[in-house]
């Protein structure tokens, strides 16, 4: 149940975007893409340094998000370039089974076109279609308003924030604002 069926979108004259599963193919350009956003620092928890792992076990990391019933890898693709991509991890413990939280990451030539709200939409269709699941969680910076205005319009609602969550650097804080949505 980690797969998705491909869809496309017709988003800009001649420019078809696909949303899918995570491929092998996926794995170079997705580690690339990975450390170009966590590199721009504003907006990811993870630092670039703390996230260096070798095209084998990205990819071994990735074969078992797909086999798993509960995670879910999307990448969004233009042609042959890899725009975005939304990883959702479904909690283990029983009595949280019915959770999973999610990342998302839009390349920043590529933001503000609706590449993020299609993505975000494949994985509560999805969610949807899921057994077991029933409530998606994401913690945002606060600082992140584009994106706080994404989840509100697709029916996250905040739950809580987390005061000076992320020290950005001595005496610089960054509060986390949790967010969720019930999709049945």
């Amino acid at each position: 149940m980690g797969t998705y069926e491909p869809h496309s979108y017709t988003f800009a004259p001649g420019n078809v975007l696909t949303i899918r599963s995570v491929q092998r193919e996926d794995v170079e350009p997705l580690m690339l893409l990975n450390q170009e956003v966590l590199s721009e620092g504003d907006t990811m928890v993870t630092l670039p340094e703390e996230m260096q792992v070798s095209s084998n076990q990205a990819s071994v990391w990735l074969i078992r998000r797909v086999e798993h019933p509960c995670m879910l890898t999307l990448v969004a693709r233009c042609g042959d370039t890899l725009v975005g991509y939304l990883l959702f991890t479904g909690e283990r413990l029983k009595r949280f089974e019915h959770t999973g939280s999610f990342s998302i990451a839009v390349k920043k030539e590529w933001r503000g076109m609706g590449i993020g709200t299609l993505l975000l939409q494949s994985l509560l269709d999805w969610v949807k279609a899921h057994p077991t699941l029933e409530k998606v969680n994401l913690d945002v910076f606060a600082t992140n308003s584009g994106a706080i205005r994404l989840y509100r319009r697709l029916g996250f609602v905040e739950e809580g924030r987390f005061r000076k969550a992320v020290k950005l650097a001595p005496g610089l804080y960054v509060d986390l604002i949790r967010m969720a949505r019930f999709v049945r």
